[in-house]
């Protein structure tokens, strides 16, 4: 083999090896906000339920103060007595009236027709293509 040859060979060699690695590859946009999404912590503090049905919950946002998301949505579950769930309820924080982060804490208003006794918070780390519909900051992604 000629020099030239051996020049090609061994970048070919290192291209394809790089394509191959995790590290070389880039990753989708999807990914980014993903992996962005996962830095942020969301805690049910304490919720209460009023003679109407309407569910206070309060909550802690707390994250990167780097962060480049304006949004983060997380899925609330509300579940009767029996542990059967009644509602899935989508909230969106906005992240731009957040500190620095957080971490802030937060009252949420939820309608319920019927009685909730347990309640349960999802940030949604892994959506499926019906959870991705409910998150706003992965629309059009």
């Amino acid at each position: 083999m000629n020099r030239t040859s051996k020049s090609i060979f061994i970048v070919t060699l290192a291209v394809v090896l790089c394509l191959a690695s995790p590290a070389c590859r880039t990753k989708s946009t999807l990914d980014k906000v993903l992996e962005q999404r996962a830095r942020w912590t969301v805690l049910a503090l304490d919720w209460t339920q009023t003679e109407d049905h309407v569910v206070l919950l309060s909550t802690r946002l707390n994250g990167p103060s780097n962060s480049p998301l304006d949004r983060l949505t997380v899925c609330i579950v509300l579940k009767d007595a029996a542990g059967a769930t009644i509602d899935k309820v989508w909230h969106t924080y906005g992240l731009s009236e957040i500190p620095l982060g957080g971490p802030e804490d937060i009252t949420i208003r939820i309608p319920a027709g019927t009685p909730v006794e347990e309640l349960g918070l999802d940030r949604v780390l892994r959506p499926t293509p019906d959870e991705r519909s409910h998150i706003r900051e992965l629309r059009g992604l």
